[in-house]
C-alpha cells in the first residue's frame, strides 16, 4: 500500500504520482502528452484529494477509463 507520505514525495512534473478513488498512479510519462498541457496537472502531483477534485470537476467520469488504462497503477 502506498502511504500518503510516499505519495507526497512524487510531487513534481518529472516524478508525478496522483491518486484517484484510493488508487495511486504514476503519470510521469503521460504528463507531457496531456492535451490540456502538463501544467494543468502538475500542481496536483503528489496529492490525492486535490487531484481527484480537479479531475472530476474538469472531466466528470468521461476520462476515468483512459486514466486507468494509460497509467501505471501502484495500488
Amino acid at each position: 500500500k502506498i502511504t500518503r507520505t510516499e505519495l507526497t514525495q512524487h510531487s513534481v512534473q518529472l516524478n508525478c504520482w496522483i491518486a484517484y478513488k484510493g488508487k495511486v498512479y504514476d503519470i510521469t510519462e503521460w504528463l507531457p502528452k496531456h492535451p490540456g498541457s502538463a501544467g494543468a496537472i502538475a500542481p496536483y502531483c503528489g496529492n490525492a484529494e486535490e487531484f481527484e477534485k480537479s479531475f472530476t470537476k474538469k472531466h466528470g467520469t468521461s476520462q476515468v477509463q483512459r486514466l486507468i488504462a494509460e497509467e501505471k497503477l501502484f495500488y
